[in-house]
């Protein structure tokens, strides 16, 4: 009898095992995209420097070396999406179920596999049939001078507008739009707007006061933060009222106004930090004093590449990240200047940044680029992983975006959306 309820509970335990893994492997043929890396075979050198995964050349993948730290890598960027859990399970299982006969065996041998083996499969079932396979949907307030003002959806359709030509903004927490506006009739000196949603009505304006505002943040008690460009470039904080608080003058070329500086953001420490575009370089400055506290430079590569710096963001580990709009390539620096991580076209292997203007890290850990020179049907914005694999486009308007903000996920508000 019990010989007999064995047999019973293994014919059982083979059939579900037999289910999941054609479930398995009719999704990853049918819907591959989902995935952020190529799915492996169980070809693993014994190497004591590094191991090397081959992919399946039936997928068209390139062959990836991984060493410890991209294990470390490719285990977390796995785990931050429902959807990924598949792929360590599909690893294991791979390697197990080489033969049906090896794996009765085992369950012989081992009645204590059972639990756990149940546990992935409910893990590598049920992720991929809540997540739609994977595909990634955002919306984002889309902001340039062609393109003018814009929210577009999830489905790509744009859900809110306003006829207003503008370089920075931001969705707040209370609905309203926050623009730095480029010069135009409303601001022929280019200014600040804070626009109600509903209404479309101005609750808030600032006039510049030189050639142009090209950037704005708001600060966390209340007041905002303004790049005023012009014969006297300066770091401006402005109340609501309007009320100049402070200035600070910001150390970039004078000869070009457009392109003294950009993304210029306050930063958790209370410093201020600048990116100008023809001084090829990115500063930090005392707002106090005005003294440039560190310079991060972005011509490695020579002037000639033109990686003017547009956007530089303060990462929680200390890091910069930067977008070098001309030279179509994004860079991480250590806090040293060193670049520790970088994407351009070439690792994409396709043409997809063009004038990388804005730049936002996600939640994730993902990379969303703009790109600004982009028109007609040209991919606008790109979301690339840390290992540089493209894993969301957006083409549709008819103009590039000088900046943007990415609102939702997959219908869920982003938990960090002011990394940009």
């Amino acid at each position: 009898a019990t010989r007999l309820s064995g047999r019973i509970m293994e014919n059982r335990f083979r059939i579900i095992v037999l289910f999941g893994r054609n479930l398995i492997t009719h999704l990853l043929e049918r819907h591959p995209p989902f995935l952020p890396y190529p799915i492996p075979s169980m070809t693993i050198s014994s190497s004591p420097h590094k191991r090397q995964i081959l992919a399946n050349p039936s997928r068209a993948h390139p062959e990836k070396d991984i060493d410890e730290n991209g294990v470390q890598r490719f285990i977390s960027t796995s785990i931050s999406s429902a959807t990924r859990l598949i792929i360590l399970p599909a690893l294991i299982v791979q390697s197990f179920l080489k033969s049906d006969l090896a794996l009765a065996s085992i369950f012989r041998q081992k009645m204590a596999m059972t639990r756990p083996t149940f546990i992935l499969l409910a893990l590598f079932a049920s992720p991929l049939l809540a997540d739609h396979h994977g595909k990634i949907k955002h919306s984002f307030l889309g902001l340039g001078k062609g393109a003018r003002t814009s929210i577009v959806g999830e489905d790509g359709k744009v859900e809110w507008q306003i006829d207003l030509p503008a370089s920075d903004g931001w969705v707040l927490e209370n609905g309203n739009v926050l623009l730095a506006v480029y010069p135009c009739k409303e601001y022929p000196k280019g200014g600040v707007a804070e626009v109600e949603r509903a209404s479309k009505k101005t609750v808030f304006s600032y006039q510049g006061q030189q050639k142009e505002i090209s950037t704005v943040q708001l600060l966390p008690d209340g007041n905002f933060l303004v790049a005023e460009l012009g014969p006297e470039p300066r770091a401006r904080t402005i109340n609501r009222k309007g009320e100049v608080l402070h200035d600070m003058p910001l150390a970039c070329q004078k000869s070009n106004v457009h392109m003294q500086t950009r993304m210029l953001r306050q930063l958790p420490n209370g410093n201020y930090i600048a990116p100008h575009l023809l001084d090829f370089a990115v500063k930090e400055y005392d707002p106090k004093t005005g003294k440039v506290l560190k310079s991060f430079p972005t011509d490695d590569r020579g002037r000639e590449k033109r990686d003017w710096p547009f956007t530089a963001i303060r990462l929680a580990n200390g890091n910069t990240l930067i977008g070098c709009t001309n030279g179509n390539r994004v860079i991480e620096v250590d806090d040293e200047g060193t670049i520790v991580w970088k994407v351009d076209n070439e690792d994409l292997g396709e043409k997809l940044f063009d004038d990388a203007c804005g730049v936002q890290r996600l939640p994730n850990g993902n990379t969303v680029v703009t790109s600004y020179h982009a028109n007609g049907d040209k991919v606008k914005l790109t979301e690339v992983t840390r290992d540089k694999k493209v894993v969301w486009k957006y083409a549709g308007g008819k103009n590039g975006f000088h900046h943007f903000q990415i609102l939702t996920t997959n219908g869920k508000p982003l938990s960090d959306n002011t990394q940009k």
